[in-house]
């Protein structure tokens, strides 16, 4: 797990001034999930895409739904996209590795998006992140994703 500084600053879904607004739990909560993401994984969101981030979108877009879809690089510079639809299958997931993609699901409680917000106990997130890398950098993702696992079992609830 990577303990440096957190660098979430450039996820198109962090606000952190919007979190002290008087509806802000939604945002305080995202904003919280973000840094927790940034800081398990050692990825760093990136502020602006480049035509090959693009491109990976485009892929991406190609095979499965994309929604509120971001860039992050890995320290050995490796890009992953996280995308973070509606909907989505378990076909999609095949469909990405079918074209030389990997991809992990998030674990929920450290998951930055999450759709509509909802404090009730047992609501669950709108929305499901995807993190999908090129298939070269597999070993990279499991590693990562390991991270993911072991955090998620400290990690407050999505909601709070």
């Amino acid at each position: 797990m990577n303990t440096t500084q957190i660098n979430c600053k450039h996820y198109p879904y962090y606000n952190p001034s919007f979190a002290s607004q008087p509806d802000g739990a939604g945002w305080k909560s995202r904003n919280r999930r973000a840094e927790l993401f940034a800081r398990v994984t050692g990825l760093c969101a990136v502020r602006t895409q480049t035509e090959k981030h693009c491109k990976a979108i485009g892929l991406i877009r190609g095979i499965m739904h994309v929604d509120h879809a971001s860039t992050w690089l890995s320290p050995s510079g490796a890009l992953f996209v996280l995308n973070e639809p509606y909907f989505y299958s378990e076909t999609d997931i095949a469909a990405l590795e079918h074209a030389g993609f990997q991809a992990r699901i998030v674990p929920v409680n450290l998951a930055p998006y999450g759709g509509k917000f909802d404090s009730t106990a047992d609501a669950e997130p709108w929305t499901t992140s995807i993190l999908i890398t090129r298939g070269r950098n597999r070993e990279e993702l499991d590693s990562i994703y390991g991270y993911l696992k072991v955090a998620a079992e400290t990690a407050p609830a999505w909601n709070t």
